[in-house]
């Protein structure tokens, strides 16, 4: 399921399943005005006992754009996290 953005309601929700380096990634990503975003990772196959990550999405508003300016939980963004940040249309500002 996906809920898109719009700048006047930072609501959105997205999940879906990406492959990747012959792994399979549940990634799940959300935020809600004025509370910033979340998102959590794992993989398919353990059900996150093998790969898990999950944390905040710091989002503001720049030049009148939602642009990701930061996270926490991780050390680095795992990329399909990022990916499906873009894919809701936030910019990206790391």
């Amino acid at each position: 399921f996906t809920q898109h953005l719009t700048l006047d309601n930072m609501k959105f929700n997205s999940r879906e399943t990406h492959s990747r380096d012959g792994n399979k990634y549940d990634v799940e990503i959300g935020g809600v005005h004025e509370r910033g975003g979340w998102y959590e990772i794992y993989d398919v196959a353990s059900g996150g006992e093998y790969f898990h990550a999950e944390g905040e999405l710091e989002l503001d508003k720049v030049d009148g754009k939602w642009t990701l300016t930061g996270y926490d939980g991780t050390f680095e963004l795992h990329p399909l996290v990022v990916e499906a940040v873009a894919a809701q249309g936030i910019l990206i500002d790391l």
